[in-house]
C-alpha cells in the first residue's frame, strides 16, 4: 500500500475531515469495524495558515506555490508516494504544484467533479475563501 502526504493546516478543520475520512474508509474497505486500530500509512504536513492567508492576499503566487510544494517535499522524503491538500484554496495554483511535485498529487477539484457526475449531479454547493469562491476553478 502507498504512503499518502497530506498537506493541512490551510484548513485545519478540513484536516481534520480529511484524516478522519481516510482512516474510516480504509477501515470500511477493509470490512473492520472502526475500532480496529487499523490506520493507512499517512504522513502530515501542517502549514501555517497565517502565512497562506498573508500571501494569498498579496496574491504572491509563486511563494504560495512554493508554500505547497516545500510541503510535498518534505512529505516525499518522509516517504509519501502520493500527496493530497486539505484545502480548496490551493488548487488556485494547483497545476503549478502538480508540474513541481516529486509525487503524484490528487486534486480536490477533479475528484469532486468526478464524484458528482457519477453521481448525476449537476448542481453543488462549494465552502471556500473568496479567492476559492470567485477563482471559477469549479
Amino acid at each position: 500500500m502507498k504512503k499518502l502526504g497530506l498537506v493541512g493546516g490551510v484548513g485545519p478543520a478540513s484536516t481534520i475531515e480529511y484524516y478522519k475520512g481516510i482512516n474510516e474508509g480504509y477501515q470500511k474497505r477493509l470490512g473492520r469495524a472502526s475500532k480496529s486500530g487499523e490506520n493507512p500509512p499517512m504522513a502530515i504536513e501542517s502549514l501555517n495558515l497565517a502565512v497562506a492567508y498573508d500571501l494569498v492576499e498579496r496574491r504572491d503566487w509563486p511563494a504560495f506555490t512554493q508554500l505547497f510544494v516545500g510541503a510535498i517535499d518534505r512529505l516525499h522524503a518522509a516517504g509519501a508516494q502520493v500527496a493530497a491538500i486539505s484545502a480548496n484554496t490551493a488548487h488556485i495554483v494547483f497545476e503549478d504544484i502538480v508540474a513541481r511535485s516529486p509525487i503524484p498529487v490528487i486534486g480536490i477539484v477533479d475528484e469532486t467533479c468526478k464524484a458528482a457526475r457519477a453521481q448525476g449531479l449537476t448542481r453543488l454547493g462549494v465552502l471556500g475563501t473568496g479567492f476559492t469562491m470567485s477563482s471559477g476553478m469549479y
